[in-house]
């Protein structure tokens, strides 16, 4: 039997896929309590453990974890790295092979039988389910143009992120992405935690001056300022970063501002 499309890896992401896929997809999962699960609502025939299935597939999205490594500094690329051996003998070189996973470019399979893309997911862990239907965009990265069609196919099927902008890149623009949005996201983590504490100190309620910042869609939550180029400059900038840790330092967490301030001292100094 032909499949549209296969699941490797059927944890937040790929279960998520699976549940708004039709009768055309399946889902290979080696963990047999996570199999178990998602058999209960896609249903046995749709489930399977061996991954030799893959060859009668289409499309191949490889879902599975790439968490912190022991160290904590770096990516765990074990479970991906065995996957793709264990993909590599049964791939139909007319597949697609299409990595939802995060990983860096050199992390990706090479001289693999069928085309390898990638697919990044722009996904909230916990509400996956329904971020899939209704995401930011949809990112196929390709290793030449106009690859990217059966991806964007098979979402148009499964009448989900229709209304999200389809977006091929270069495989490295693809993943670059995915870590950008990560880094945006964990900087304004950061940024609203340092605003709470200065905040208290000042006598300020940081949930109301976040509140308020957030209702700026011309500049603080849009495009502005988010083009490379230079170091900042002006009046106010420089000044304003400098009193922020001059009034703060030692009193407050400012080191997201002293890191930002000698990144542009540096910047600066190169030209």
């Amino acid at each position: 039997m032909k499949f549209k499309a296969g699941i490797v890896g059927l944890g937040a992401i790929g279960s998520a896929m699976l549940r708004v896929a039709g009768q055309d997809t399946i889902g290979i999962e080696v963990n047999p309590e996570t199999r178990e699960r998602c058999s209960w609502w896609a249903g046995e025939h749709r489930v399977f453990e061996s991954h030799e299935v893959v060859g009668e597939c289409e499309l191949v999205f490889v879902c599975v974890g790439t968490p912190h490594n022991e160290t904590g500094t770096d990516h765990d690329l074990s479970q991906i790295r065995g996957v793709f051996e264990t993909l590599r003998p049964h791939m139909n070189p007319a597949s697609l092979l299409v990595v939802r996973s995060t990983v860096l470019p050199e992390h990706l399979p090479t001289d693999f039988p069928c085309p390898v893309l990638v697919n990044p997911e722009f996904l909230r862990e916990a509400t996956a389910a329904a971020d899939i239907i209704d995401p930011p965009f949809v990112v196929v990265g390709t290793p030449r143009t106009g690859m990217a069609g059966p991806v964007f196919d098979w979402y148009d099927s499964v009448k989900v992120m229709r209304s999200a902008p389809k977006l091929e890149l270069s495989i490295p623009n693809a993943i670059l992405l995915k870590f950008t949005c990560n880094w945006w996201h964990a900087t304004k983590v950061e940024f609203a935690n340092m605003v709470a504490e200065v905040a208290a100190l000042s006598g300020a309620d940081g949930r109301k001056v976040m509140e308020a910042f957030a209702l700026d869609q011309k500049l603080n939550l849009s495009r502005a300022y988010l083009t490379p180029g230079g170091a900042y400059g002006g009046r106010c900038l420089p000044k304003d970063v400098s009193a922020g840790i001059a009034g703060y330092d030692g009193k407050a967490d400012v080191s997201l501002l002293k890191a930002v301030q000698a990144a542009n001292d540096r910047r600066r100094a190169r030209g």
